[in-house]
């Protein structure tokens, strides 16, 4: 039976791949977290039970000195699959924001699942981790988001770099679309303006069967009509 945990699911992406499952995979079980309780509880009530145990776990996870925390209830849920979402960060000059917006992004962006990487021995079932980048953030200059845009570039060389000869075995996958519509983006953000936004559900409908899927595309670029590398 699957048993997967969704981090960074009260809304968004997160919420979204949640929903999927349910509606297209065997039943299993689903545990997920976020630091909104409310939001989380709204998003178990609409999605339906459809055989599926589901459960939710409100947890900070740009909170360093709950990692272990985090680890703990992980380990209670025994996982087969671990996806992370969450993510965001400041939006403007990098000068004009405080410094503690920054570290809160590279902690949640990056720190975090860094170390939940770190610590692959810790989940006895569990075959794959799967985190979201970003098409245009983790590989190019990402202006008013510099913050956001340095924890994806250090995400993807993370990931590249074990994946490239440390544990090539290891599911470890980053999925990397472009920016999504969802109400994290802000609607003065350059991307809205640009015309590069995305539909949410087009995304997922990709994201699901790649993930359940086995297959050595560990990286998932996600650009509609174009080719997906």
């Amino acid at each position: 039976m699957e048993k997967v945990a969704i981090l960074g699911a009260s809304r968004g992406l997160g919420a979204a791949i949640a929903h999927k499952l349910v509606e297209t995979q065997d039943p299993g079980a689903l545990l997920l977290v976020s630091r909104k309780s409310g939001l989380l509880s709204k998003v178990c009530d609409t999605l339906g039970r459809g055989g599926w145990n589901l459960t939710f776990r409100s947890h900070d996870l740009s909170c360093r000195d709950s990692w272990l925390d985090l680890l703990e209830f992980l380990k209670e849920f025994e996982p087969t699959r671990i996806v992370y979402t969450a993510g965001g960060g400041p939006f403007g000059s990098y000068f004009d924001k405080k410094w503690l917006a920054h570290e809160w992004t590279y902690r949640v962006n990056f720190l975090t699942p860094s170390f939940l990487m770190h610590n692959w021995i810790t989940f006895l079932n569990l075959k794959q981790m799967v985190f979201v980048g970003s098409d245009i953030a983790e590989s190019q200059p990402d202006p008013y988001s510099a913050s956001y845009s340095a924890s994806k570039h250090a995400l993807l060389g993370l990931i590249s770099s074990i994946r490239a000869g440390e544990d090539e075995k290891r599911d470890i996958r980053l999925f990397s679309p472009t920016y999504l519509d969802t109400d994290l983006l802000p609607e003065s953000s350059w991307p809205r303006e640009k015309g590069l936004v995305q539909d949410l559900d087009v995304a997922v409908q990709d994201f699901v069967p790649w993930m359940m899927q086995e297959t050595d595309q560990w990286h998932r670029v996600f650009r509609p009509q174009s080719d997906l590398v």
